[in-house]
């Protein structure tokens, strides 16, 4: 059932197995919404996050040689002994090193897996996706039957947990194999969504410094996280994001929690970086690069022109949907590019 967005909200659309040969916004722009947040509030049954346990020469002989007499100890003046200088700190430049996530590995042993991990929060969350699948025949449609519900379960379990999980992700000291198995679940899930089309926004409150410039192309190991909404409290930078790979999730999410996500591994072009002013945030404006045709840049332009018009929908007291900054890691570098270029990299 197609409801009314919100102004200035992002289309939700059917989902799909493969995005659109022509994303360009002025193809999408007149396609119509597919689920409304509205009626979802108060669906989720707020849990505790899931409790996870943080995850050992050759001797040859040699002439004997008459060695001097050790020099005598220097004499210090009286008073404390002289400390010793302390260790030199591990370089604080050394990148992060991620987990990407394999989306190939993903099956039926991971389900059973999960099952056990989540003991009885499995059952509890399942509730929940049976009842939602039964009163949206379009998510049904996706197929699936009992792996729909244990790649939806995953996608729950994730809501709970989505900080640590992403923190785990973006190569967090501690990994703990649990958190990635949910990770994995979670983005099979993902894809049996409907598509998010248009412009999304995030916002964090992790401070950066000269770290975005436009033209520069970002891969983030984490979720994304987004409203459909700008703006925020406490916000530090906020993005404002061109969609065409975002998965409304909202009906599997604890209420006032971001309504839509980026897989793992996403990529993003920076069209833009707005400085702050006054006490408003930075604004980057990002371009989900997910199905852009090489050699196209028409599309940069008049992408920019959208978003900045959206960019003025906004809703004061909205959480943060991101405790870092986008395609960052902690020390302020970009991370690198997986190899090869769709699944590389160190994997959960």
């Amino acid at each position: 059932m197609s409801s009314p967005t919100k102004a200035g909200a992002a289309l939700a659309l059917p989902v799909a197995p493969a995005p659109p040969c022509n994303d360009t916004p002025e193809v999408v722009s007149g396609q119509a919404g597919v689920l409304d947040g509205g009626r979802w509030v108060g669906r989720f049954n707020r849990a505790a996050a899931l409790t996870v346990p943080r995850t050992p020469a050759l001797s040859v002989e040699a002439a004997p040689v008459s060695e001097p007499p050790p020099p005598a100890p220097a004499e210090h003046p009286p008073g404390p002994a002289p400390q010793p200088p302390p260790p030199q700190a591990a370089a604080s430049a050394a990148p992060s090193q991620p987990r990407w996530i394999d989306t190939t590995r993903w099956g039926a042993d991971d389900r059973a897996q999960l099952r056990r991990a989540l003991s009885e929060r499995y059952d509890a969350y399942a509730r929940v996706v049976t009842r939602t699948l039964a009163e949206e025949p379009g998510l049904r449609a996706a197929g699936g039957g009992a792996d729909l519900v244990g790649d939806l379960v995953a996608l729950c379990a994730y809501g709970a947990d989505r900080d640590a999980v992403n923190q785990v992700l973006r190569g967090a000291d501690g990994r703990s194999e649990t958190q990635s198995l949910i990770a994995r679940g979670a983005v099979s899930g993902l894809r049996r969504l409907p598509t998010v089309i248009g412009p999304v926004y995030a916002t964090s409150a992790t401070s950066v410094v000269a770290s975005y410039r436009a033209g520069d192309e970002l891969v983030e190991p984490a979720f994304v996280d987004v409203h459909l909404t700008g703006g925020g409290r406490a916000v530090a930078v906020e993005y404002v994001i061109w969609s065409v790979s975002a998965r409304r999730v909202d009906q599997f999410m604890p209420a006032a929690q971001p309504v839509a996500t980026f897989p793992p591994g996403s990529r993003f072009a920076v069209l833009a970086v707005d400085e702050p002013a006054g006490d408003q945030p930075m604004r980057v404006l990002l371009r989900d690069r997910t199905g852009q045709r090489p050699g196209d840049g028409t599309w940069r332009e008049e992408t920019l022109r959208r978003l900045r018009q959206h960019g003025q929908a906004t809703v004061a007291d909205q959480p943060s949907s991101l405790d870092f900054a986008l395609g960052l890691d902690p020390q302020g570098h970009p991370f690198p590019a997986p190899t090869p270029a769709t699944s590389g990299g160190p994997r959960p």
